[in-house]
C-alpha cells in the first residue's frame, strides 16, 4: 500500500526569457525534449524489469530484490531536498546531457558484463546507487526545462502531455517487457537501456533552453535543512494535519514493501514472464482508469471522506484477495480492482494534505512528507525482503496491507481531517 505525496517545485519565469516566438505548444525544443524523455523513460522501464528478473533468477533471493529496490528510495530521500537547489544553480542542458552520458555508459558496461556472464550482485547494487543519485538531479532538470519551453497558458497542457506519455510508455514497457526478455534476453535489454540514454543525450544537444535565473538570495544546504525542520514543527503543531501526515508515513512503513515481492510472488502463483508483463500492464491500466475517472467526475466535497474510506477498505480487501489467489486470471483481476481503489484513495489523501497546508508552507511540508515517506518505503521494502526469506510471500503481504489500513483509521475518524476533506480545493486551508 504505497501512500506518498510527491511534490515538485516547478519555477516559471514570466519575464523576457520566456520563448515568445512560437504560438503552438509543439515547438522544436519542446518536441525534442519530449522525444528525449520518451526514449529515456522507456529504456529505464525495460532495465528495471530486466534487472529484477536477473537478480531473482540468479540468486533466488527475495531479500536482495528488496535491498536493490530500497537503495533508490534511500538515495532519493537523502538527495531530493538539495537536488532542486543545485539544479537551479547549474546549466540544466549540460546537466541533463552529462547525466545521460554517465548513466548510459554505466548501463552499457553492466550489459556487457551480463553478456559475458560476469555480472554480479555487488555491481548491480552499486549501479542502482549511482543511477538513483543521477536521477535525483535529472528529473528536476527535465521538469523545470519543459516549463520554460512553453507559454504560461500552455503549462497545464504540457504537463498533461508529459504525464500521459509516461503513463503510456509504462503501459507499453511493462506489458512488453516479459516477451522482450524471453526473445532477446536480459543482457540485450540492459544494453538497449544504455543506448537509450546515449540517444537521449544526443537529442538534448539540439535543444535551446531559455536562461533560468537564480534567486539573488543564496540557497545553502543549511537553509534547506532549516526549512525542513520548520515544516516538521509546523506540521506537528497543526490539529488534523499532524494526524494526516503521521498516518500516511506509518501506512508506507508497514504497507509499501510488498510491491518488491511481486516478481517472486507471481512465479510462485504460476505466472510466466509474459503473463507477469501483462499483470504489470493491467496495473497501469487500472491506475489510468482511476485517474481519468477522478478527472472526469468531480466528487462533491460532502462525499469525499466517504469515497476516501470506501476506497481504502475495498483496496485492502481486493489486495488480500490478490495474495490469496493462484493463477494468472484471478491474481491479475483482483489486483486490477485493488489498484483502481488504491489510486482513488491516494489521490484524495494527497489533495487533502494540499488543502490542509497553507500555501506559503506547502513546499516545505511536502518536502518533509516526501523524505519521511520515502524513508518508510525504503525500510518497508528491506523488511519485506528479509521477512520473505522466512515467511510465505502471500502471508506477509496480507499482514502488511492489513496493518497499513489500520494505520489510516485515525484519518477516517478525525473530525479536523473531515473538515479538510470537505473544503473546496480553491479555498484557503482550514489549518489553525
Amino acid at each position: 500500500m504505497e501512500i506518498i505525496s510527491e511534490f515538485s517545485s516547478i519555477k516559471h519565469n514570466d519575464g523576457e526569457h520566456m520563448t515568445q516566438t512560437k504560438s503552438k505548444i509543439w515547438t522544436k525544443d519542446f518536441t525534442l525534449l519530449t522525444q528525449a524523455q520518451m526514449i529515456n523513460h522507456l529504456g529505464d522501464i525495460l532495465y528495471n524489469v530486466s534487472i529484477g528478473f536477473w537478480v531473482y533468477k540468479k540468486t533466488n533471493s527475495v531479500s536482495l530484490m528488496g535491498l536493490m529496490a530500497s537503495i533508490g528510495l534511500l538515495v532519493n530521500m537523502l538527495v531530493n531536498p538539495i537536488s532542486g537547489v543545485i539544479v537551479d544553480k547549474l546549466n540544466r542542458k549540460k546537466l541533463m546531457i552529462t547525466a545521460d552520458l554517465i548513466q548510459g555508459s554505466l548501463i552499457l558496461g553492466v550489459g556487457i558484463l551480463s553478456l559475458n556472464n560476469h555480472l554480479s550482485v555487488p555491481v548491480i547494487l552499486v549501479t542502482a546507487f549511482i543511477v538513483s543519485f543521477i536521477s535525483s538531479f535529472y528529473h528536476p532538470s527535465i521538469m523545470t526545462t519543459f516549463v520554460d519551453l512553453v507559454k504560461k497558458e500552455d503549462i497545464v497542457q504540457a504537463q498533461s502531455i508529459f504525464s500521459s506519455i509516461n503513463s503510456l510508455l509504462g503501459l507499453i514497457g511493462k506489458g512488453l517487457s516479459g516477451a522482450l526478455i524471453v526473445f532477446f534476453g536480459v543482457p540485450t535489454m540492459i544494453i538497449l537501456n544504455g543506448l537509450s540514454n546515449l540517444v537521449s543525450a544526443f537529442i538534448l544537444k539540439f535543444i535551446k533552453i531559455p536562461h533560468h535565473p537564480v534567486s539573488n538570495e543564496p540557497i545553502t544546504y543549511q537553509s534547506v535543512i532549516r526549512d525542513v525542520i520548520e515544516g516538521a514543527k509546523y506540521s506537528i503543531q497543526q490539529p488534523g494535519l499532524n494526524v494526516l501526515m503521521v498516518c500516511a508515513i506509518l501506512a508506507n512503513l508497514f504497507g509499501a514493501g510488498y510491491g518488491s515481492l511481486y516478481i517472486p510472488m507471481a512465479f510462485q502463483k504460476g505466472l510466466t514472464e509474459i503473463e507477469y508483463g501483462l499483470f504489470m500492464m493491467s496495473a497501469t491500466i487500472a491506475a489510468l482508469i482511476a485517474a481519468v475517472a477522478l478527472g472526469a467526475f468531480k466528487i462533491p466535497s460532502r462525499f469525499r471522506m466517504s469515497v476516501f474510506s470506501v476506497s481504502f477498505i475495498l483496496s485492502t480487501l481486493f489486495s488480500i484477495f490478490t495474495f490469496m489467489s493462484t493463477g494468472f486470471i484471478p491474481f491479475t483481476g483482483f489486483n486490477f480492482v485493488a489498484e483502481i481503489f488504491m489510486v482513488m484513495g491516494n489521490t484524495l489523501l494527497s489533495t487533502t494534505i494540499l488543502i490542509a497546508s497553507p500555501r506559503e508552507r506547502r513546499a516545505t511540508i511536502f518536502g518533509f512528507l516526501s523524505s519521511f515517506s520515502l524513508a518508510g518505503m525504503a525500510i518497508s521494502t528491506l523488511a519485506y525482503g528479509y521477512l520473505a526469506e522466512i515467511m510465505d510471500l502471500s502471508l506477509i503481504s496480507m499482514i502488511g496491507v492489513s496493518i497499513s489500513f489500520f494505520m489510516l483509521i485515525p484519518v477516517i475518524i478525525n473530525p479536523d481531517i473531515k473538515k479538510f476533506m470537505n473544503t473546496e480545493e480553491d479555498n484557503e486551508p482550514l489549518a489553525a
